[in-house]
């Protein structure tokens, strides 16, 4: 049975404002992947699911769309930011995450 992400994905790129080929971007794919992903006419890899969680701060449940198990870990509204400052945003919250799970093997 294969799973459907066309709603999934382009509810959570519609949600964060983010085009097409910004998401494909940040992902390492091309634009037309994503369309077909949102077309329902190509599935994402499970690496690409991965990467996407990430990108959209969301477990991989909540991408597989399990039941009430769609739940975003944090949200932070950046609408109205300019596009570097959301960027800039995104990749220290990345370097914050990293240092925490550093910091939890450590202990």
């Amino acid at each position: 049975m294969a799973v459907v992400f066309d709603d999934t994905i382009r509810s959570l790129r519609y949600s964060r404002r983010m085009t097409q080929a910004e998401l494909a971007n940040r992902l390492g794919i091309t634009r037309t992947v994503i369309s077909a992903y949102e077309n329902g006419t190509r599935q994402p890899s499970h690496e690409v699911l991965i990467k996407m969680a990430g990108v959209f701060n969301v477990s991989l449940d909540y991408l597989y769309n399990y039941g009430n198990s769609q739940k975003v870990r944090h949200s932070l509204d950046l609408t109205g930011m300019e596009r570097d400052h959301r960027i800039l945003l995104e990749e220290m919250a990345d370097i914050i995450r990293i240092s925490e799970s550093v910091t939890d093997c450590n202990k």
